[in-house]
């Protein structure tokens, strides 16, 4: 297998360059044309599976006061894209990972509060950071398809 594929829990992984940002329907076409490692059943991850992405040592408190005091004594674990910037992913997605990472998911975004304009959002993943939030399908953000 190419090292442009990363298997975590029988899942492949698209682990390419990142440079292009689609909305949430040129997304779900990108990934239903995408052809890698001679497979072409790729899609786009629901937002659990994109979060397995994620380095798993950073995800012990996800976001909390004793997590941010927890990753300033544990750099060493930390990785850093290109750009010089922190990226809470596994190590090899690092390479891969532009700064302001958000990744769309298929994983639609639930509306508690019954907004007109979140009707049609979605989850996106963010590994600059440590949780996940929501774009309407309209944003521009990046696709890390996955197949299995």
């Amino acid at each position: 297998m190419s090292n442009e594929i990363v298997v975590i829990d029988r899942l492949m992984y698209q682990n390419q360059p990142f440079t292009k940002r689609f909305t949430w329907d040129e997304a779900k076409e990108y990934a239903k044309n995408l052809r890698l490692g001679g497979y072409d059943d790729w899609r786009l991850p629901t937002i659990i599976e994109l979060s397995k992405v994620r380095n798993p040592k950073l995800d012990k408190w996800q976001g909390s006061e004793i997590w941010r005091d927890w990753m300033s004594r544990h750099k060493k674990i930390l990785y850093t894209n290109p750009a010089g910037r922190v990226c809470c992913t596994r190590k090899e997605f690092v390479k891969n990972m532009p700064e302001y990472s958000f990744f769309w998911s298929s994983t639609k975004f639930e509306n508690n509060a019954n907004h007109e304009f979140l009707s049609n959002a979605m989850y996106l993943e963010y590994f600059n950071d440590i949780k996940p939030i929501y774009a309407t399908k309209e944003n521009q953000d990046f696709v890390l398809c996955v197949r299995g």
